[in-house]
């Protein structure tokens, strides 16, 4: 959400959030910030981000609405299966509502989008990649014995979604360590009992 957003101009890298510790309420359940931010941080969105506060995030979704979350999750391939010669489930066809609250859950992943590891790999992947979207590929060439390597096609084509300098920054702000690794845990409530899925 920060990197398309930045992308498309609808924010700026050091873009104050307002109310960044705020607590975003969803169907009884609460969402604040996965980790408490040093008082000494200045109160931006690249800070909520670091921190994974809600509240500012849910705010940029509102910002830009129904159709820019949606060209978001068409754009980092969470709407489409990814092809990769093997079956996988069928993609999530679920539409960004247009109210502030509907908006405001799928800006913070608690909206109707099911999607699947992999997807979510790919996504990250864009921000990894340049600001592109990499074409899975499990295997390049088959070969039977006595046989010449046949090189296979590539499914799905690589789409730049991010500039190369959007997908850095972002990467930065979310703390890209000496080795490239990047470790960013998420929560996701997975019903108004307060059962939550993990991400890592």
């Amino acid at each position: 959400l920060y990197a398309w957003s930045l992308s498309d101009g609808s924010i700026e890298p050091g873009a104050p959030a307002q109310a960044m510790t705020g607590r975003l309420a969803l169907e009884g359940l609460t969402l604040g910030c996965r980790v408490e931010p040093d008082p000494g941080d200045a109160r931006t969105l690249e800070t909520a981000l670091r921190y994974g506060c809600a509240s500012p995030l849910a705010d940029v979704a509102v910002l830009l609405g129904s159709q820019g979350l949606q060209d978001m999750l068409e754009g980092y391939g969470l709407t489409e299966a990814p092809e990769i010669r093997l079956q996988v489930g069928t993609a999530s066809s679920a539409l960004v509502g247009e109210g502030s609250a509907a908006l405001s859950g799928a800006g913070t992943g608690q909206g109707d989008l099911l999607v699947s590891p992999l997807q979510m790999a790919r996504a990250f992947g864009v921000l990894a990649g340049a600001g592109v979207r990499p074409a899975l590929n499990l295997a390049e060439a088959v070969g039977a014995a006595g046989q010449p390597w046949q090189r296979l096609p590539t499914l799905q084509a690589e789409t730049a979604v991010v500039s190369p300098g959007v997908a850095q920054r972002t990467l930065e702000v979310l703390g890209v360590s000496e080795t490239g690794v990047v470790g960013y845990p998420a929560l996701a409530y997975t019903g108004s009992e307060g059962q939550a899925l993990a991400w890592f």
